[in-house]
């Protein structure tokens, strides 16, 4: 399983020479295994592997599985350059409590007048939208598995679990932590996973002034690794104001406290 970060901000792109170690570009995970291709969320790091694989001038498969719909997770959509490709398929797994029963609509409404030029219908690429129910399993491709588990979150939001050649990985972004139900739902999804993928947007000493806002913290990353046993912590949905020196920061207070836990970089990949 190799997973490459796209994009690790939260809330909004951050640009500027404070910024560009850690990367400013917002939630955007790859994941290649058994074969296949999976995109986790459509941040505008999409952008960025956009480019790559256009580049490669190959047919492109890909799934794109979305977390939600808030607009740090889908504004890549419009600058996906495969999209502009007639030989590119693409299957969107999306959560039916966010996508609804039409056929994409709040999905798309950033590839459409008002807020952009064009809609969907004009992009040559073949692009099919599968709902999927927060708590359901479905199997995208041969040889791979993904679960999925609501999140504490404002609006529908939920994990992705992606399980392929013995190897697991657990995405849950964005999350607020506190209410036990969903924090123990959390646990179950990520229990014994090879990589945990979580929301660092605050502190603990951050927290207390953002509750409601429905994001977590690094501390309590480091607790969710410990409860569920998973081998490896990367720390994501950086605060869009929180510099590289901040984030080097937070990434020696958390190595102190755990070996396998590290702020997650743009550009970063890791073989699982």
């Amino acid at each position: 399983m190799r997973v490459t970060f796209w994009g690790v901000r939260g809330t909004f792109p951050a640009t500027g020479a404070d910024f560009a170690r850690y990367g400013g570009d917002t939630m955007c995970i790859e994941v290649e295994c058994a074969g296949e291709r999976l995109i986790l969320d459509a941040g505008s790091g999409l952008r960025a592997l956009g480019a790559k694989l256009n580049a490669q001038k190959a047919d492109l498969e890909a799934h794109l599985i979305l977390s939600h719909l808030h607009l740090d997770h889908i504004m890549g959509l419009p600058h996906f350059a495969p999209f502009w490709r007639s030989d590119t398929r693409m299957l969107i797994h999306a959560a039916e409590e966010s996508v609804g029963h039409d056929d994409g609509e709040a999905l798309f409404s950033v590839l459409r007048p008002p807020l952009f030029p064009m809609d969907r219908g004009a992009l040559p690429a073949s692009i099919a939208v599968r709902r999927y129910q927060a708590g359901a399993r479905f199997a995208p491709a041969a040889g791979v598995r993904v679960s999925t588990a609501a999140l504490s979150h404002n609006g529908a939001c939920a994990a992705i679990i992606v399980e392929a050649g013995g190897r697991k990985l657990c995405y849950a972004t964005d999350h607020e932590h506190g209410d036990a139900e969903a924090d123990s739902r959390l646990a179950a999804a990520a229990d014994g996973a090879d990589l945990l993928i979580y929301d660092s947007t605050f502190t603990d000493g951050e927290w207390p002034a953002y509750r409601g806002w429905g994001h977590s913290t690094w501390e309590e990353g480091l607790r969710l690794k410990r409860r569920s046993g998973a081998k490896l912590l990367a720390l994501v949905h950086h605060d869009p104001d929180r510099t590289d020196n901040a984030l080097d920061a937070l990434g020696e207070a958390a190595a102190k406290r755990c070996d396998n836990a590290f702020f997650a970089r743009q550009g970063l990949t890791l073989e699982v």
